[in-house]
């Protein structure tokens, strides 16, 4: 059980470790040359270090250690895939091995929080497919500064409330270390990025979020599991779809994110992530006021969300509009 000052404990942690292990992460990766080269695919326009991930992970290992938590499978899952993206930080590693290891460490970690929950084979497998599901997003989605670390503190936050809400609360201070660490790692990131996540992060917070997500499922709170996930699914869904229909190849780099094209219409990295984040919160705050709810309550929930996110999808074509319109109107004075 997390109660008020073990969780405190936890963020502090995180934050402390967090904080003192960024710089640190910085000089290696500097010294390294780990970089980011920008391609004429990227929306940067300079080489940056990449792998702050693996200064989030200390924090993360610091909220478990103190929150004492015996949940071997919340230590796992974060730690093993942000050891994995750093793997491909360090040196870039095939897809196909990537996912593959991907898929074992989300299975036993899936599998190891369903039998310490009271979950069986149907939603382990189910918990596998969410967190490969939503490590892959994240890194899809983590193509502008303060992206990530802003949606690590929503997600966070609204976990964290649920799953008091639930009384899951050995698993809360998890969700309290992922918001913790995306504050800690905005100021590197937005709104100049002085460093990236690197695979290491979106990995970690990815990881993190689809294992906060599974945890509501076993407690039978579907809406409220995957209302945070909402825009992101939406994002990376929708992309998928066009590029599957122009027979382009899944690996190759592309802008046909919402926020990608977002950027493409002029609108500045902030901005844009700040109002993606903003339908994110949006969700997430749906799924919070259907916790617990009746069957229709759940239905009214999930229309909302519906509709929150195809308003998202549609602001690249509402941008659009609004500047030809601006254009005709300047044309005409």
């Amino acid at each position: 059980m997390a109660d008020a000052q073990t969780l405190i404990s936890a963020g502090a942690a995180a934050l402390i470790v967090s904080s003192i292990a960024l710089p640190i992460t910085l000089r290696l990766l500097r010294k390294r040359n780990l970089v980011d080269v920008p391609t004429d695919r990227s929306l940067h326009t300079g080489a940056t270090p990449r792998g702050a991930g693996m200064a989030l992970a200390f924090g993360v290992a610091a909220a478990l250690a103190v929150s004492g938590t015996t949940l071997w499978a919340l230590w796992l899952a974060p730690l093993g895939l942000a050891a994995l993206g750093a793997w491909d930080d360090i040196r870039r590693r095939p897809a196909l091995l990537r996912l593959t290891i991907q898929v074992l460490i989300a299975a036993i970690a899936a599998a190891g929080l369903a039998s310490a929950l009271g979950g069986g084979p149907v939603l382990a497998l189910v918990g596998t497919l969410l967190i490969v599901a939503t490590v892959n997003a994240t890194n899809f989605m983590d193509g502008i500064n303060g992206i990530t670390g802003l949606h690590a503190i929503v997600w966070g936050s609204a976990y964290a409330v649920m799953l008091t809400r639930i009384d899951q609360t050995a698993v809360v201070p998890l969700a309290v270390a992922l918001a913790v660490v995306g504050a800690a790692f905005l100021p590197w990131n937005m709104p100049i990025a002085r460093m990236f996540l690197g695979d290491s992060g979106s990995y970690l917070i990815g990881g993190i979020a689809g294992l906060l997500s599974l945890t509501l499922l076993i407690a039978h709170e579907p809406m409220a599991a995957l209302c945070p996930l909402a825009t992101y699914a939406a994002d990376t869904g929708s992309a998928l779809v066009r590029r599957l229909a122009r027979r382009e190849h899944l690996t190759q780099a592309h802008r046909t994110h919402v926020f990608q094209q977002l950027v493409a219409n002029g609108w500045s990295h902030t901005r844009t992530a700040l109002v993606v984040t903003a339908f994110t919160a949006g969700s997430a705050v749906m799924g919070v006021l259907g916790l617990g709810r009746s069957a229709s309550s759940q239905v009214l929930v999930l229309a909302a969300v519906m509709i929150i996110n195809a308003a998202y999808l549609l602001l690249p074509r509402v941008v659009v509009g609004h500047r030809s319109a601006q254009r005709m109107g300047d044309e005409c004075e």
